[in-house]
């Protein structure tokens, strides 16, 4: 048996399909059936939680809840995608087909999109970085606080997996007692119903149309000759949306209220995965 075999990576095997073999309308076309295929499974993966959050298994709802919100984010890295110019851009579409697998990557979309209020794209890029800090070690020994890795290690892996805690030198079991914590409504309501809200953001923008394929062109259309990073500004960002919503208007009739309620209108992140 040859142990030298090396499996291909799943984002080039997705970069290939998705780009390297397609013209720019099937790419797109591709991209919309890819945004319609997230929201059934991001329904069925709810529909789940809620089966076993009524049955009382909070352990393994966290984690379905964690894999939902890392589906729903990669309708946040099509839509990335779709601003790119898909001849232009090969390495940093690249690196969003990469982030398609990548966890922490989608955790950091999720995060920035939904709950993070950002003035400018020097602030998405601060923040993106601090959601993308896969450890932070503790430096006063003293303080009884230890090192702490990465935010989805307690989403996706404790709610799972036996773990051997080093700062608590024992092991640890997923309780489902304990994950009872992250199902209780607090200030605002519990992440059941946070999720819900996020994902039916998704589905009102498909309901008006903003994922098929004539709508995503007219994104990729107006997007594509500009490259948007930290320190491009609010206005050039806007003045390319009012193109966008422009065309969106005249022809697809798409109102201003709906449009600004979508996840269409939103900061581009594709940038920030070329810094890591």
């Amino acid at each position: 048996m040859n142990n030298n075999i090396i499996p291909p990576q799943p984002g080039q095997v997705l970069y290939k399909n998705l780009f390297e073999v397609r013209q720019r309308d099937e790419s797109i076309e591709l991209i919309s059936d890819g945004l319609n295929a997230i929201l059934k499974n991001v329904n069925r993966l709810i529909s789940d939680v809620e089966i076993l959050t009524n049955s009382n298994h909070f352990s393994s709802a966290h984690f379905l809840l964690t894999t939902a919100k890392e589906e729903m984010a990669k309708s946040y890295i099509f839509l990335d995608m779709c601003r790119l110019n898909f001849s232009k851009h090969e390495s940093v579409l690249k690196r969003l087909c990469k982030a398609f697998y990548d966890h922490v990557f989608k955790y950091a979309y999720f995060q920035l999109k939904n709950f993070w209020p950002v003035r400018n794209m020097q602030h998405a890029k601060d923040i993106w970085e601090s959601e993308t800090t896969k450890w932070w070690p503790n430096n006063d020994p003293t303080s009884g606080v230890p090192d702490m890795p990465h935010s989805t290690y307690f989403n996706r892996e404790l709610p799972l997996y036996v773990e051997y805690i080093e700062y608590d030198q024992k092991w640890s079991i997923p309780d489902d007692d304990e994950e009872s914590i992250h199902f209780e409504k607090r200030i605002g309501a519990d992440i059941i119903t946070k999720a819900v809200e996020c994902f039916d953001k998704l589905q009102f923008t498909n309901s008006i149309g903003l994922f098929s394929t004539p709508c995503l062109t007219i994104l990729n259309d107006e997007f594509q000759n500009y490259y948007i990073k930290e320190n491009t500004d609010n206005s050039s960002i806007q003045s390319i949306y009012e193109k966008v919503f422009s065309r969106l208007i005249t022809e697809h009739n798409i109102k201003s209220d709906l449009f600004i309620k979508s996840i269409f209108r939103g900061w581009p992140l594709y940038h920030f995965l070329t810094l890591k």
